[in-house]
C-alpha cells in the first residue's frame, strides 16, 4: 500500500471501530483530522556533531540555505526521512494535528504540541504541517530558545509497500510524481525570505521506516522508504513574538489531482 497522505485520486475513508480516519487524495506530507490507534513513540536523537547556537538573527537572514554550513543537502537529507519517520511512528493522539470530535481534545489549539520530534543534538525541532484541505491554517507554538525548526513544506514519501513498485526507478518516479509544478515562498515578521524552490527540492537517500499506527489505512510492516520535498532549515529566533508564513501551490503538469494551495502561519512564541 502506498505510504503517501495522497492516495489515490479519490479520498478514503477508514473506519476504525466507532471512529474514523480521512485521508486526503494528495501524495504531499499534509495530515488529515484523524483519530489512530496509539502506538508508542521512541524519539531518535540523530547522532551528528554540529550544534546551532543561539544568535541575533536578521529579518533578511534567517532561513539557512540548502548547502549552507554548518548544514547542507546530507543533514537535510537525513532531517526529511527522520521527519517522516516520527510523523508516521508516533499515535494520533500526540499528533500535532489530532482532532477528537468527540472528547473535545484538539491539538490544533494547544501551543505545545506543534512538532513531530527533536535532533536533540543539533537542536533542531521538526514542525508539524497541516493537512491540505485547511487552506488557511493558523497556529500557535511555543519554541524553546536556541533551536532551528526543520519542516518540509511539501514533500512526498514512497515505500516497497505500495502496489506497483519493484525496484529503485519505480520508487523514484513514485516520491517525485507529486512535486512538479511547485511554488513556494517564506517569510518571517512581514519580510520575506530568499527562498529559491528548485535548490530546496531534496530527495533523501533511501530509508526503513515502520508503519505502524494505520495512518495509510489497516496495514503495517517494515518497509524500505524514499522522500523528495522542498525542506526549509529556520535559524534559531531571538526570544519573543515571530510569524512565519509559507505559501504553496501545485500545478502539476502531468497530474492535476496533485494540484493545491495552501497559505499556513505559525506564531511562534520563544522563550
Amino acid at each position: 500500500m502506498e505510504s503517501k497522505f495522497r492516495l489515490t485520486s479519490r479520498e478514503k475513508v477508514y473506519t476504525l471501530g466507532n471512529e474514523m480516519l480521512f485521508m486526503k487524495n494528495k501524495l504531499t506530507n499534509r495530515l488529515v483530522s484523524m483519530v489512530i490507534f496509539p502506538i508508542i513513540l521512541s524519539l531518535f536523537s540523530m547522532s551528528y556533531p554540529l550544534n546551532i547556537n543561539l544568535h541575533a538573527v536578521q529579518p533578511n537572514d534567517f532561513v539557512y540555505p540548502a548547502d549552507s554550513n554548518p548544514f547542507g543537502r546530507q543533514q537535510l537529507k537525513a532531517w526529511l526521512a527522520e521527519w517522516w519517520k516520527l510523523s508516521l511512528a508516533m499515535s494520533a493522539e500526540d499528533h500535532p494535528y489530532f482532532i477528537d470530535p468527540t472528547t473535545g481534545k484538539d491539538n490544533t489549539k494547544n501551543s505545545s504540541k506543534c512538532f513531530v520530534g527533536e535532533d536533540k543534538l543539533n537542536n533542531v525541532l521538526f514542525l508539524g504541517v497541516p493537512p491540505v484541505e485547511d487552506k488557511f491554517p493558523v497556529r500557535t507554538c511555543d519554541v524553546p530558545a536556541g533551536k532551528a525548526i526543520f519542516l518540509p513544506i511539501e514533500s512526498s514519501q514512497c515505500d516497497y509497500g505500495t502496489e506497483g513498485i519493484s525496484n529503485e526507478n519505480d520508487l523514484t518516479a513514485c516520491a517525485k510524481a507529486g512535486n512538479e509544478g511547485v511554488a513556494a515562498s517564506v517569510s518571517l515578521d512581514g519580510v520575506k525570505a530568499d527562498y529559491q524552490v528548485e535548490e530546496n527540492r531534496i530527495m533523501t537517500d533511501f530509508f526503513n521506516i515502520t508503519m505502524n499506527n494505520k495512518l495509510m489505512g489497516d496495514y503495517s510492516g517494515t518497509f524500505e522508504a524514499l522522500s523528495e520535498g522542498y525542506t526549509l532549515l529556520l535559524k534559531p529566533l531571538t526570544a519573543g513574538d515571530h510569524k512565519l508564513s509559507y505559501a504553496v501551490s501545485v500545478v502539476n503538469p502531468v497530474d492535476p489531482s496533485y494540484d493545491y494551495s495552501q497559505n499556513a502561519t505559525y506564531n511562534l512564541v520563544v522563550k
